[in-house]
C-alpha cells in the first residue's frame, strides 16, 4: 500500500484515500449515486466489495458489477475532465495570443494617428500600378506585398531574402522608393 501512494505524491501530503474522497466527491454526472457509494467505501474506506452485501442488501455479483462499472464511469469522467482542461489551456493560449495581437492592433492605430494623410496616400499606393519592373512587381506579388507601406516596413536586407529577389530588383526598388520621398525600414 505504501508503494501505491508513491503514485500520488504531486498531491502532496493526501493519502490515497484523501485523493479518492476528493474525486469522488466531484459531481460527474456519469456516476450514478449507488456507484459512488460503493466506490467510496471500497477505494476510501477500505471495505471490500463481500463487506458490503450487507449494508447495501445487493448480492456480490451485482456489487462487483457496480464497482466495476463504477472504475469505468470514474475513469471516463477524469478522461473528459482531463480534456476540457486541455481545451481550457487551449483558450487561455488563445486568449494570449489574441491580447499581444490586439497591442499590435492598438500599436498600428497609434502609428496610424501620427502619420500625415499625404504620406498615407503614397503608402497606399498599390505595387501593381505602379511603372516597376515585372520582375519587382512579381518578386512583390509572391511575397505577400501588394503596397508600398508593406515595402517600406522591410529593411533593404531582408527584401533581398525575397524569392527571385536580386541586387537589381532591390536597387530599383530603392530609387523608386526616394523618389515617393520613402525609404526601407520606416515604422509606419
Amino acid at each position: 500500500m505504501g508503494d501505491n501512494n508513491n503514485k500520488f505524491d504531486f498531491f502532496g501530503n493526501e493519502t490515497k484515500e484523501e485523493i479518492f474522497r476528493l474525486l469522488l466527491n466531484i459531481d460527474f454526472p456519469r456516476i450514478p449515486k449507488l456507484y459512488k457509494k460503493v466506490l467510496i467505501e471500497v477505494l476510501v474506506n477500505g471495505k471490500k466489495v463481500e463487506d458490503l452485501i450487507k449494508p447495501f442488501k445487493l448480492p456480490k455479483t451485482r456489487l462487483k458489477a457496480i464497482y466495476s462499472d463504477g472504475i469505468k464511469s470514474l475513469k471516463l469522467s477524469l478522461v473528459e475532465l482531463s480534456l476540457r482542461l486541455e481545451s481550457i489551456e487551449k483558450l487561455e493560449h488563445e486568449l494570449k495570443i489574441t491580447k499581444a495581437d490586439l497591442q499590435e492592433l492598438e500599436q498600428y492605430v497609434k502609428i496610424e494617428k501620427e502619420i500625415p494623410e499625404a504620406l498615407l496616400e503614397i503608402l497606399s499606393i498599390k505595387i501593381a500600378d505602379t511603372e516597376l519592373s515585372a520582375r519587382v512587381k512579381n518578386i512583390c506579388d509572391y511575397s505577400g506585398i501588394y503596397t508600398f507601406r508593406e515595402v517600406v516596413r522591410y529593411s533593404k536586407n531582408d527584401f533581398l531574402k525575397l524569392r527571385n529577389c536580386g541586387n537589381l530588383s532591390a536597387t530599383e526598388l530603392e530609387a523608386y522608393l526616394k523618389n515617393l520621398g520613402l525609404s526601407w525600414s520606416m515604422n509606419v
